[in-house]
């Protein structure tokens, strides 16, 4: 796992702030879910994320 708590804890954090309950971390090549304090969370390589956004336009 490389990411650390306070990536993890500050989406949580902002997640809570705006009222949402999954948020989204892009990284250089890892990726998996995971659910803290109730927040879904997604873990994308950056360039997955891309394409996948690029394929919605």
């Amino acid at each position: 796992m490389r990411q650390t708590k306070r990536e993890i804890g500050g989406l949580t954090d902002a997640c809570k702030h705006l009222g949402t309950d999954e948020g989204t971390i892009l990284t250089y090549d890892e990726e998996r879910d995971l659910i803290r304090n109730g927040i879904s969370i997604k873990i994308v390589p950056v360039w997955k994320w891309c394409l996948e956004n690029s394929l919605q336009a």
